[in-house]
């Protein structure tokens, strides 16, 4: 498959089905002559390799009475898998767990992350927003539900903007 891992090289190069670690400048020639360059496509074609992989899933169907009729009420629906690789789900997820810390820490905005005090059953949403401020319910200034523009809160972060961009 074509798709790359994003973490970076590797720190041990591989020869023959063992692992070498260079350790002198002698060595690491040896290592760097020893192991051929890996090909490197241009961006657009990783780019379209990618946007092949990702799988879509439109036939859902669910029918239900409306009006007397039968109707499909998911038509529309599209399932889109692959778009991410393993690579950068774990990163995605690592991030939004730091994001998660920063907050717990109060290292952001007030606004822009809020967790439960007290933590109950289906009362457990720990909210990061960012952008504008979004309130999910009357708070306790008497703020009806909407979206806030009094409030400020963090910008959206760069690795939040690259994966919308690819969403």
């Amino acid at each position: 498959m074509a798709q790359e891992d994003e973490f970076g090289e590797e720190e041990h190069e591989t020869i023959n089905g063992s692992t070498a670690v260079p350790t002198s400048n002698s060595n690491l020639e040896e290592v760097a002559k020893a192991t051929p360059e890996k090909p490197t496509l241009p961006r657009e074609q990783r780019e379209y390799i990618k946007f092949m992989n990702v799988r879509r899933k439109k036939d859902f169907m669910c029918f239900k009475r409306v009006n007397g009729k039968f109707v499909n009420i998911l038509e529309g629906l599209e399932l889109h898998t692959g778009i991410f690789s393993a690579a950068e789900q774990k990163r995605i997820v690592n991030y939004v767990a730091s994001l998660q810390e920063m907050g717990r820490k109060g290292e952001l905005k007030d606004r822009t992350f809020s967790a439960p005090q007290k933590w109950m059953r289906g009362k457990g949403r720990q909210t990061i927003q960012f952008g504008c401020c979004y309130n999910y319910a009357v708070d306790r200034d008497g703020n009806p539900p909407g979206i806030l523009q009094s409030e400020m809160v963090d910008p959206i972060p760069e690795p939040g903007s690259d994966t919308m961009i690819k969403l």
